[in-house]
C-alpha cells in the first residue's frame, strides 16, 4: 500500500498482518503516517 498526499509520500510500500485474537500497538513519530493508516483501514 502506498499512499500521497499533493506530491508527498506518506505511506510507502506498506503490508500489514494480523491475526484473530492477537493485540496489536500503533506507534510512531508525529507525521509518521499512523491517522493515515488508519482511516484507510476503517
Amino acid at each position: 500500500m502506498t499512499k500521497i498526499y499533493s506530491g508527498f509520500v506518506v505511506l510507502k510500500d506498506l503490508s500489514l498482518d494480523l491475526n484473530q485474537e492477537e493485540i496489536v500497538g500503533l506507534i510512531g513519530k508525529n507525521g509518521a503516517g499512523k491517522s493515515t493508516l488508519m482511516k484507510i483501514i476503517t
